[in-house]
């Protein structure tokens, strides 16, 4: 059973509009792909051979939204996959402006 209770609505990415992230200071050359998002965290997929996604570790994430400008995020990492393909994190630090953004781009996903 998942220890954590969410109390905001998470939604998958369209296809046609991702989600990307960056992990500012890791060696990544490309933007990483948002597994999902809600005001309240986000789901990134992570290469192989990332170290240092463990839970409890705070880390800053830049996140690109469709039409909007970039920004970042401090967060605390809460769980990663089983087989390392991706790590689930809460906010720490959102701001007004961030979560509009956030809100926006689900509501968007409800739109026929």
């Amino acid at each position: 059973m998942w220890p954590f209770k969410r109390e905001e609505i998470r939604i998958i990415p369209h296809e046609n509009f991702p989600i990307h992230a960056e992990l500012p200071g890791k060696q990544f050359k490309e933007k990483l792909l948002v597994k999902d998002i809600s005001t309240g965290g986000i789901g990134v997929f992570i290469p192989n051979e990332f170290r240092g996604c463990e839970i409890g570790n705070e880390i800053d994430i830049r996140i690109y939204i469709p039409n909007e400008s970039p920004f970042k995020v401090r967060s605390v990492i809460r769980h990663t996959a089983l087989d390392d393909t991706y790590f689930g994190a809460q906010f720490l630090d959102l701001d007004i402006d961030q979560r509009k953004k956030i809100e926006l781009y689900i509501l968007s996903r409800f739109k026929k």
